[in-house]
C-alpha cells in the first residue's frame, strides 16, 4: 500500500515505527481512513510486513523489488483471497489509469509529416521513453499488471500497488521522468481524491 518516507521514520527505532505506520505515503487526510480499512481486514500483518521490507531496503540502498518479492507474492495471495473485502477501494483505478494515459499520450505528438498517428505509434513512443531510463523494470511490471494481463475479473491491488512503486521510482529519477510526471501526480493525487470519498462513504 502507501510506502513511508525516510524523514517520517523516528531515528531512535525506524523498523518499529515502519511496522505501526502502513499508511504513510498516502494524503494526510488519508492517512487514518487507510489505516482503519487495512486494520480491518485479513491482510494487515502482510501489508506492515512488505512495508518493513521496503523500508529496510531503503535504509541499505537495496532493490525493494528484488528484496521484498517473495512477500509481495504472499500479499497478492492475501489480496485475492479476501477480494470482498479489498477490491472496493480499487474500483477507480481503470477511469484514472486511462485518464493518466490520454494526459501522457498528449505529450508525445504525432510524428512530422503522420497527420494522423494512431495509438499504436504513440504507446510505442511512450515505451521506449519510459524504458529508456532507470525505471524500466517497475514501468513493465505496472504495464503488465494494469493493462496487459487485466481482465474485468481482477481486482486492481497489484495494478494500485505497482503504479505507485513506479511512480516512487520516477520522482527518484525526475530528472530524466519529469516531461511525464505532471501526468502520473495527477492521476495520482486523482486516485487518492476518489479514494478518500469512498472511504468516508462518499463513493457509490
Amino acid at each position: 500500500m502507501g510506502i513511508m518516507s525516510s524523514t517520517d521514520r523516528k531515528t531512535e527505532n525506524p523498523k518499529s515505527n515502519s511496522r505501526n505506520e502502513p499508511d504513510d505515503g498516502w494524503l494526510p487526510a488519508l492517512r487514518e481512513p487507510v489505516k482503519a480499512f487495512t486494520e480491518g481486514g485479513e491482510c494487515k500483518d502482510l501489508i506492515i510486513d512488505y512495508i518493513a521490507c521496503k523500508n529496510e531496503a531503503e535504509e541499505k540502498n537495496e532493490d525493494s523489488f528484488t528484496k521484498c518479492k517473495h512477500v509481495r507474492e504472499m500479499l497478492d495471495k492475501c489480496y485475492d483471497a479476501h477480494s470482498d473485502y479489498y477490491s472496493p477501494i480499487y474500483e477507480d483505478v481503470e477511469p484514472v489509469v486511462d485518464s493518466m494515459l490520454t494526459e501522457i499520450k498528449a505529450l508525445f505528438p504525432p510524428k512530422q509529416g503522420r497527420e494522423d498517428d494512431d495509438d499504436d505509434f504513440v504507446e510505442a513512443r511512450v515505451c521506449e521513453f519510459m524504458v529508456g531510463g532507470d525505471c524500466k523494470e517497475a514501468f513493465m511490471t505496472a504495464l503488465q499488471e494494469c493493462l496487459v494481463d487485466k481482465t474485468e475479473d481482477d481486482d486492481s491491488s497489484k495494478c494500485v500497488r505497482d503504479l505507485m512503486m513506479l511512480k516512487k521510482c520516477m520522482d527518484a529519477h525526475s530528472d530524466y521522468y519529469q516531461p511525464i510526471l505532471g501526468a502520473v501526480n495527477s492521476g495520482y493525487q486523482l486516485y487518492q481524491s476518489l479514494l478518500l470519498s469512498k472511504l468516508k462513504g462518499g463513493g457509490d
